[in-house]
C-alpha cells in the first residue's frame, strides 16, 4: 500500500467517482478524512469503507455553494486535526439537448452554482484554516474541457475554464503565504458523470487510476496535473491551432446523434 504524506484531507464530491477513489487510496490508519457530499447513501458507503482501511473519517452531507455549511465542515475536520490537504473536486455536469442550441436553464445554474461557487466556498474554507497556520495544500478540479471545451457542453465547459483560470490566478499569492496550490486537468475517468453523456472518450481511464495519478502530482506539488499525457498535449496544441482546425477538431468531439449512438 502506497502511503502518503497527508495526514489531514477535505475532499468535497467525495460520494462518487474521482473523489470516493482518492478517500479509497488516501484510506489509512494514521489520516483523518473530512468526506463531503451530496448522496447520503453514497458518501457513508464510502466512509465505511475508509473506516474500514484505518481511517478516521467526518462525512457530512451539504450542498458545496453552500459557504457557512463549508466553512462549518473544513473546520469540524480541523479540530481532529491539522487541515494540510483540500481537495475542491465536487461538480456537476450538463450538456446540450438533441436538437437544442444551450444548456436547460436550471442545469445551468446547477452546474453554476456546484461548479464554480462550489469551488470558490471550499477555497475560502481551506484558506479560513490554513492562513493562520502558515501552510497547506490547495488542490482544484478542473477538466480538459477548460483547455479545449466541448461543443455539446459548453457551460459545463466554461464553469470549468473559470476554476482553471482561478487556481492559476492564485497559485502566486498563496505560495507567499506558504501555501501550494495544484490544478487538477483530467481527461475522460470512467465515472458516472462521465458515463452520463455519449460522446466519444479517447483514452479514458479508471477512476482508481486516475486518483493514483493525482495524488503522485500532489505529493510533487504540481502546479498542473494534467492526464493522459497524449490527451493532454493533444488538447494544448488544438487550443493553439487555427480556429479553423480547432473547430474540425472538436467536432469530432460533439455528442453523437441520437440514432448513431453505440
Amino acid at each position: 500500500m502506497v502511503r502518503y504524506p497527508f495526514r489531514s484531507i477535505v475532499i468535497t464530491g467525495a460520494s462518487s467517482g474521482i473523489g470516493r477513489a482518492l478517500a479509497l487510496e488516501l484510506a489509512d490508519e494514521k489520516v483523518v478524512l473530512g468526506l463531503a457530499g451530496r448522496n447520503g447513501e453514497r458518501l457513508m458507503a464510502v466512509r465505511s469503507a475508509c473506516e474500514a482501511a484505518g481511517a478516521t473519517v467526518v462525512a457530512e452531507t451539504f450542498d458545496v455553494a453552500e459557504r457557512d455549511a463549508v466553512r462549518s465542515f473544513v473546520q469540524t475536520v480541523e479540530q481532529r486535526s491539522p487541515v494540510d490537504l483540500v481537495i475542491a473536486n465536487a461538480g456537476v455536469f450538463g450538456m446540450v439537448s438533441d436538437g437544442g442550441l444551450l444548456e436547460a436553464p436550471d442545469r445551468v445554474a446547477a452546474m453554476v452554482e456546484t461548479n464554480i461557487m462550489g469551488v470558490f466556498a471550499t477555497v475560502e474554507a481551506a484558506l479560513s484554516v490554513m492562513v493562520p497556520r502558515g501552510g497547506g495544500h490547495l488542490a482544484i478540479m478542473a477538466s480538459m474541457s477548460a483547455i479545449t471545451p466541448l461543443p455539446h457542453a459548453p457551460v459545463y465547459s466554461a464553469t470549468k475554464a473559470a476554476v482553471k483560470a482561478y487556481g492559476e490566478a492564485l497559485r502566486p499569492r498563496l505560495a507567499e503565504a506558504g501555501i501550494a496550490t495544484s490544478v487538477i486537468v483530467p481527461g475522460f475517468v470512467d465515472t458516472p458523470m462521465d458515463r452520463s453523456h455519449p460522446s466519444p472518450k479517447p483514452l479514458r481511464m479508471s477512476a482508481e487510476k486516475s486518483a493514483r495519478i493525482i495524488l503522485r502530482g500532489l505529493v510533487r506539488k504540481k502546479a498542473f496535473i494534467g492526464f493522459p499525457w497524449p490527451l493532454y498535449g493533444g488538447a494544448i496544441l488544438a487550443s493553439r491551432a487555427p480556429v479553423f482546425l480547432r473547430d474540425r477538431i472538436m467536432k469530432r468531439m460533439q455528442r453523437l446523434p441520437a440514432g448513431k449512438r453505440r
